[in-house]
């Protein structure tokens, strides 16, 4: 059986498989260069965002990365953790693979995820106005992405539907 990673609008519609993978444990986005990192079997890979141009990155330091869980990307380094005996938080430069990963600390409790709080890593829409701040949504709002400019979009949780009179009034689903 394949694991499969999809690419969706944020409403769900227009799904794509982007990596089908056996055995995906750990995945992190790069926004600026629009990468997904991804690990498989211990084997780091980047693809672009549409799944195109996939890349195994060389692990010739193999013996010293296994079991690796969880990734993050932020300048020019991933850093993951690996789960196996020694539970360690290694820095790999993602662009010169000659480069020997640095171990950062070992015997961490629980490895299993890594994330990078930077707003670097937090891209905002880069002088596009969110559409939501002057939508009428009762409920929820999204970001549209389908058109050439970003829309507001109206969704309803689970229990309403939309009003198809109105387009943005949720009412009780009875």
């Amino acid at each position: 059986s394949s694991f499969n990673l999809r690419r969706a609008l944020i409403d769900g519609s227009n799904s794509t498989v982007i990596i089908s993978d056996k055995n995906i444990t750990g995945l992190t986005l790069d926004y600026a260069n629009q990468h997904i990192y991804y690990i498989s079997e211990d084997v780091i890979y980047r693809v672009n965002y549409d799944g195109t141009m996939k890349y195994r990155i060389l692990v010739t330091w193999r013996q010293k990365l296994q079991d690796v869980s969880s990734i993050s990307v932020f300048e020019n380094y991933l850093y993951v953790t690996t789960v196996g005996e020694n539970r360690q938080l290694f820095k790999v430069h993602r662009y010169d693979y000659s480069v020997i990963p640095t171990e950062i600390i070992r015997d961490l409790m629980w490895p299993h995820e890594i994330h990078i709080y930077h707003r670097q890593r937090q891209p905002g829409l880069r002088g596009i106005k969110n559409p939501c701040e002057k939508s009428n949504c009762s409920k929820l709002c999204v970001i549209d992405w389908s058109g050439d400019q970003p829309a507001a979009k109206c969704l309803c949780p689970a229990g309403y539907k939309m009003d198809l009179s109105s387009q943005y009034q949720c009412i009780t689903n009875k």
